[in-house]
Parts: C-alpha cells; sequence; structure tokens
C-alpha cells in the first residue's frame, strides 16, 4: 500500500470516529429531550459536520479518482455548505448562551427554535448560491484531483471571508460572556431558566469546537491541495480532537444533560446546587417549607349599648409542598388563609332583660 493510501486509510478511521461520536450524542440528546435553544443549535452543527464528514469518507474518493468534474464540482459546493452550516450553528450556540448570560444581548429568537435552525439554514445556502452562481469552476482543483476547494482559485473568498465573519462574531459573543459582569436576572422564558448555571461550563465547549473546527476545516483543506502527508496526518488528529470534544466535554459540562441521562439509566435524578442566579440551592427546591408567615394582623371592635363584639383577623401564607427538576427553579405554590376570631361580650342590661 502506497503512504498516500495509507494516510487515506487513516482518515478514513478518523472520520468514523467523529461519525459515530456525533450520531452518539445526537441520540443521547434526543433520549433525553434535551431540545433547549442551545442544545437544537448543537444538534444542528453535529448533523452538518457529520454530513460533511460522510461525503468526505464516501463520495470524495471516488469523484476525486475517477476525474468526474461534475461530481467534483457538486462534491465542492455541499462541502462548503456543510462547513458554513457548522460554524454557522456554532454561532449561533453562542448567541443563545450570551443571551443566558449578559444582559445586554438578546437573541431574536428565543420564542421559536424553528426560526433559528431556517436562519442556520438560509444564511449559508445563500452565500453557497451566489458563490456557485458566480464561479462554481472555480471550486476544484482538476489538476491535483482536489474536490473540495481550490485554495488559489477565486471561489475560496466564497468560503474564507463567511466564516472568518462567523468565527470572529462567536468569538466576541463568548467573549463578553467572559469579560461582562452584567448577568441578567432569572429569565421569563420557562424553557431556559435551568440553562444560565450550564452555560458558564457550555461556553468554553463552544469556544473549543469553534477553534478546532476552523483549524480541522483549514488543514482538511491545505491537505487535499498539497497532498502533504503531514498535513494529512494533523487534519486526522483534528477530527478526533473534534470527536472527543463533542462526545466528551459536550456532555459531560451540561449538569442539565447529565442529570436527565442519571435518570434514564438509573431512574433518579443528579442533583446540583445553582448559581448565584437562580438564588436558590437544589435542597431548597427539593424540600418544602410548611411554617406559616404572618403577613397582616388586624383587629376591629365594635361597641353598643346592649353589647361589644370584637373580631381579630389573621392572615396566613403557607406553602405547599412541591419537587422541581434540578435545573429549573421552583415556583412555589402559596395559597392565603384567613383566621377569624370574634369575642362577643353581652352588657348586664341585656342579661337582666332576659
Amino acid at each position: 500500500m502506497s503512504p498516500m493510501l495509507q494516510y487515506q486509510a487513516l482518515q478514513l478511521v478518523c472520520s468514523s470516529l467523529l461519525v459515530i461520536a456525533c450520531i452518539i450524542t445526537m441520540l443521547f440528546f434526543f433520549a433525553t429531550g434535551m431540545f433547549y435553544q442551545d442544545c437544537v443549535a448543537q444538534l444542528g452543527f453535529e448533523s452538518a459536520l457529520m454530513v460533511a464528514y460522510l461525503v468526505l469518507m464516501i463520495v470524495y474518493p471516488t469523484s476525486a479518482q475517477t476525474n468526474n468534474k461534475t461530481a467534483c464540482i457538486g462534491i465542492a459546493v455541499a462541502l462548503h455548505f456543510l462547513f458554513l452550516c457548522a460554524f454557522t450553528f456554532l454561532m449561533l450556540e453562542a448567541l443563545t448562551l450570551a443571551h443566558l448570560l449578559v444582559i445586554y444581548i438578546k437573541s431574536p429568537f428565543q420564542r421559536s427554535n424553528w426560526v433559528m435552525v431556517v436562519v442556520g439554514l438560509l444564511l449559508p445556502l445563500l452565500v453557497v448560491a451566489f458563490t456557485a452562481g458566480f464561479g462554481s469552476q472555480q471550486y476544484p482543483d482538476f489538476s491535483v484531483g482536489n474536490c473540495w476547494v481550490n485554495p488559489n482559485g477565486n471561489a475560496m473568498w466564497g468560503e474564507v471571508v463567511p466564516i472568518g465573519i462567523l468565527v470572529a462574531a462567536t468569538v466576541f459573543l463568548l467573549g463578553n460572556t467572559f469579560f461582562t459582569q452584567q448577568m441578567p436576572p432569572e429569565l421569563a422564558e420557562e424553557e431556559h431558566r435551568g440553562r444560565q448555571s450550564d452555560s458558564h461550563k457550555l461556553r468554553w465547549v463552544v469556544l473549543a469546537l469553534c477553534v478546532e473546527l476552523l483549524v480541522a476545516w483549514a488543514s482538511g483543506v491545505a491537505a487535499n491541495q498539497s497532498g502533504d502527508q503531514g498535513i494529512y496526518v494533523f487534519f486526522c488528529v483534528m477530527t478526533l480532537v473534534l470527536a472527543i470534544t463533542i462526545a466528551g466535554a459536550r456532555t459531560s459540562f451540561d449538569d442539565t444533560f447529565r442529570s436527565k441521562m442519571h435518570r434514564l439509566c438509573c431512574g433518579t435524578e443528579l442533583t446540583y446546587k445553582r448559581s448565584e442566579i437562580l438564588s436558590i440551592s437544589a435542597r431548597s427546591r427539593i424540600t418544602p417549607t410548611h411554617k406559616p408567615e404572618d403577613v397582616s394582623s388586624t383587629s376591629i371592635t365594635t361597641g353598643s349599648s346592649r353589647y361589644t363584639t370584637s373580631e381579630e383577623r389573621t392572615s396566613q401564607v403557607t406553602t405547599s409542598p412541591t419537587i422541581s427538576l434540578p435545573n429549573t427553579p421552583s415556583e412555589e405554590q402559596q395559597e392565603q388563609r384567613v383566621l377569624m376570631k370574634r369575642t362577643y361580650n353581652f352588657t348586664d342590661e341585656d342579661t337582666n332583660e332576659n
């Protein structure tokens, strides 16, 4: 086996591991119901990345070896769209985390995950349609059998500029979560209330994925253009790093996911102490409070010539026992009870008449 075939076999193994990591993580998210908006963006990122590597594994080698120009252009356009989708969904996930952690950053997609998904697909589609419409022949380099993108062609600008903008936006959004001290209060959106604490760790994962994806994409383009064996090895290593980050860090850093997985496997949930953003601990959320709280006490006295009446009202607020999930704030149900005490004092004149 020639050295080039050996490195292509190594790339096949690394790409297969990445695809498996994406599939396993996505299945875990679906099994545990992880459909928070940041998780939906992560699912979009993993789906686009998985399909891109499937194209590199299955379709790319055949088209590159047969010199089919039409198929080669189609593969280059598809890879452009898929990798651009991956960067876009990472930026949208960073936007969601910044919305949870920074008070002046607002996401326009909080009311609908579907709108976010449509935007994550539509923006790359418009960019690819514009680039392919004006220079589809500039994508591959047929002289070296490169069906990804020719770094020396004009189509390269259609990939470099949008990816650079998306990476810069992702770093800017995540950077604000690190350096901005003004955090939003408890969110009104019920489905995001438990994500603020998890976002403090997930922002590191998203930043790592953005850097790793950028390096993997650049090394993959360079390796397929130059055929350098060292760059092939580096591309495979970055692919493995991406797989480990997706299957390992993205799941283990998410306390909500770990709690739901523990419930799915063991029937019980893990309990984590929430951050100061929620100002409530896990123990207080699962332990009911029965102590009544005296709100008001009024006394009314009415007198007459025959008898006097005094009335005392005491309002009490009692908290009904509730059990909340470890990653959602408790919503205490309160009921107000009014206790009335009446006292009748009859005069001597009234007694003599009887």
